[in-house]
Order: C-alpha cells, then structure tokens, then sequence
C-alpha cells in the first residue's frame, strides 16, 4: 500500500 502525500510517500518516494 503505497499512498503519496504532499510530502510524498512513507517509502520517501516523490508524490505523483
């Protein structure tokens, strides 16, 4: 489950 916030993911990847 990976969900990209403002600040990107919780992995720390780029938000789409």
């Amino acid at each position: 489950m990976c969900r990209p916030t403002k600040t990107g993911t919780k992995s720390g990847r780029a938000p789409i």
